[in-house]
């Protein structure tokens, strides 16, 4: 009975210690709540009167995840437009039906015809003058073909000469054939040099001939070329796909050579020209993925992904062009000319402060924020350091940790060690995107 009397008592010495430990655990918790109501249960001799207080709204400072998004403002433009002109000159002579504007064309299709006669005409004449080139370079082949056989022949018989006059020479030197017999001899060589150098001058000048034909024939061939493409041009025909987005002439009318016909734009994809700043521009590359909206269609946003960056920045702002590609829809909702809006996500903070910079405060040491301390019940005004601004609040660098309990309204009102009281409206909250 006695053993059973001593244990009763401590086990309830452990109840009593481990209610002491919870209750521990729950009033770091429930701090900020017991301040809150301390306003009502504190001694009146401690504090300031209520009606004294400054009224005010807190949050409690946490971190949290923030992708950080730049939102620019461009113009819609073609992937591809062009205006197509014409190669040629001449007087229009006929436009398919169909090639109006906002027409819908495939590649190679025909625009317009200009009057091919002049071009025909030039055709010919060039195919004539091909083959008169042709003919006379079959003719000076055969000269030159033949002069170089007898150029062959004049210095095969310069060879046996000069052999024969060596060898009457020798035979002179030893006495066995008279001085006349030797220079005989020595005038056949004599003779047949002279005939040998002028076949050999005969031959190089046929030989330039043939060449100077073959040059003829060259420029020949490129005239002709020249003309089969100038009579193709009066033929303009659509280089890609795409809608006539304007249309300038009509049959009758006389075009120069360069002069539109149609322009040509081709909007199955479109590009979005926007102006990124200096400081996210190293953070943007080929392939990130962009969301494109359109006043017209608010509640349809449209994907699309980087194309190309920009490596000269303007001077005026401090900004590079990007540009941004979409696939347009098959309704083809999206047309050049209209005003875009390009969101891009640029990079993802953990941990993150963010504060509304209505908040920020210009202390002594630079900028800070009004926070509240509980135990005292007044506002202190704490140094932070700033970073990178987002839209409209400002990253907390130093100087303001999770838990801290953050004023946010009646700020204005406030000074280093202000007293103040919760505005019924007060709770405490998560800082948002």
């Amino acid at each position: 009975m006695s053993g059973s009397g001593q244990q009763q008592p401590r086990r309830g010495a452990r109840s009593i210690v481990a209610a002491a430990a919870v209750v521990a655990m729950v009033a770091a918790t429930v701090g900020l709540a017991m301040w809150i109501i301390s306003v009502k249960t504190t001694p009146p001799e401690a504090h300031p009167p209520l009606a004294k207080r400054v009224p005010v709204e807190v949050v409690v400072v946490r971190t949290e995840r923030f992708t950080h998004r730049i939102q620019a403002l461009g113009t819609i433009r073609p992937l591809r437009e062009a205006s197509v002109a014409s190669q040629v000159a001449g007087p229009i002579i006929a436009i398919p039906e169909g090639v109006e504007l906002g027409a819908r064309l495939e590649q190679g299709q025909l625009l317009a015809r200009i009057k091919p006669t002049s071009f025909e005409i030039a055709l010919r004449e060039a195919e004539a003058r091909l083959a008169q080139r042709r003919a006379a370079y079959e003719e000076q082949r055969r000269d030159s073909e033949k002069r170089a056989v007898l150029f062959k022949i004049a210095e095969e018989n310069v060879t046996l000469v000069r052999a024969e006059s060596d060898r009457m020479q020798a035979l002179f030197d030893e006495g066995v054939i008279s001085k006349s017999e030797n220079d005989e001899t020595r005038e056949r060589l004599t003779s047949a040099r002279s005939e040998y150098e002028s076949l050999r001058s005969e031959y190089r000048s046929a030989d330039a001939a043939l060449s100077r034909v073959a040059a003829e024939i060259a420029l020949a061939e490129a005239q002709l070329a020249g003309a089969e493409e100038d009579l193709a041009n009066t033929r303009i025909m659509a280089p890609f796909a795409g809608l006539i987005a304007e249309k300038v002439a009509e049959v009758g009318d006389y075009v120069s050579v360069g002069q539109a016909i149609v322009r040509l734009v081709d909007i199955a994809r479109i590009k979005v020209l926007i102006n990124v700043p200096t400081e996210d521009i190293h953070a943007i590359r080929p392939g990130s993925p962009a969301e494109v909206s359109v006043v017209s269609f608010p509640d349809r946003p449209f994907s699309g992904v980087v194309a190309n960056v920009g490596f000269e920045g303007e001077v005026a702002n401090r900004t590079f062009p990007v540009e941004v590609v979409v696939e347009n829809p098959p309704d083809l909702p999206l047309r050049a000319g209209m005003f875009a809006t390009a969101r891009l996500a640029v990079r993802t903070y953990d941990d993150l402060i963010l504060v509304d910079r209505r908040l920020i405060q210009h202390g002594p040491d630079g900028p800070a924020l009004f926070v509240a301390d509980p135990a005292t019940q007044v506002a202190r005004l704490r140094p932070v350091r700033l970073g990178r601004r987002f839209g409209e609040r400002y990253q907390i660098l130093r100087g303001l940790a999770p838990g801290d309990v953050l004023i946010t309204e009646g700020v204005e009102l406030l000074s280093d060690g202000a007293p103040i009281r919760l505005s019924p409206s007060a709770t405490a909250v998560t800082t948002t995107d």
